[in-house]
This record gives structure tokens, C-alpha cells and sequence, in this order.
């Protein structure tokens, strides 16, 4: 995700108020509501972000591309239908007088937290994509793939 020469100049500025925006999106037989949650307004909102970065676990030739934390503050109960795990959201940040640019694409792993306090843990997308997002009940090997309608066969 190549990122604008003014956001990477803001980024050494000495002081810097970051606002966020969690976009979560819909594919087409997947899970979650498609919705934005913001952190100047809205009933939930985002207080606070931490993106990880890439790992490696050489015993089991495990790569993880970095996920992300979202800290949340509100009344989450008007996302219910949005924030199902499995959902895929995009992250962005921009900063006064700035561009918005994407941090982060992940999968809903989990969302822990209670009484106004929440915080959701996304996956990186690599990751995302070894699982099913398809959320119909059907067990054949058809629907297990991401990109299951773009098998052709011919003779």
C-alpha cells in the first residue's frame, strides 16, 4: 500500500492527531453488515489503533503479514449485525490538513471488552485468505475457496 509523500512527511511531524476510520465491507456471501465507524462521531467510536507488523515462526513456515487492534468507545449494539467475525474492514488514517490513506485490511478474529470498552483484532488479509469467508451452509469443496466462482473446466 504505497503511501502519499505528504502523509510520510506528516508522519515526522511533533505533533500529530491521528483521526480513524473503519470501513467494514460486505462480499457477497460474506458476513457483516457494510458500515463505517468512525473516530470523530458516530455511537461507537475509535479511540485508538495499533497495527503490528510482519513474522515469521521458522518451526512451523508460518508468515503473518501484521493485523490490527481497533480500540473502541460506545454503545456497540448498533453494529451487531456489522461487527461478525469473519468480516473484512479496512483501516485509514489521516491527519489534519491531510489525504486519508489505508493502513491496514484484515478479517474479524475477535472483539473482547465490555460496558463501553471494546477492542476488535483483525488478521491480516494473507491470513484472511487461508479461511472461508462464504457463510453458506454447504460442504462441498466449492464454496471453501475465496474465489470459488472463477473455476472454469473445459474439454
Amino acid at each position: 500500500m504505497p503511501w502519499s509523500n505528504q502523509f510520510i512527511n506528516q508522519l515526522s511531524s511533533h505533533s500529530l492527531t491521528p483521526i480513524y476510520e473503519l470501513e467494514i465491507v460486505r462480499a457477497t456471501y460474506g458476513v457483516g453488515s457494510p458500515t463505517i465507524i468512525r473516530s470523530v462521531r458516530g455511537a461507537l467510536k475509535i479511540v485508538n489503533c495499533n497495527v503490528q507488523g510482519t513474522s515469521v515462526t521458522p518451526q512451523r513456515w508460518s508468515v503473518s503479514f501484521g493485523g490490527f487492534e481497533v480500540s473502541l468507545v460506545g454503545d456497540i449494539r448498533p453494529y451487531r449485525n456489522s461487527l461478525m467475525r469473519g468480516c473484512i474492514g479496512i483501516l485509514r488514517v489521516r491527519f489534519v490538513g491531510g489525504n486519508e490513506e489505508r493502513i491496514g485490511i484484515g478479517q474479524l478474529e475477535s472483539i473482547r471488552g465490555q460496558r463501553g470498552n471494546f477492542t476488535a483484532v483483525f488478521k491480516d488479509i494473507i491470513s484472511a485468505f487461508q479461511s472461508r469467508i462464504d457463510y453458506r451452509s454447504n460442504s462441498s469443496f466449492e464454496y471453501s475457496q475465496l474465489f470459488f466462482e472463477t473455476v472454469t473446466t473445459t474439454t
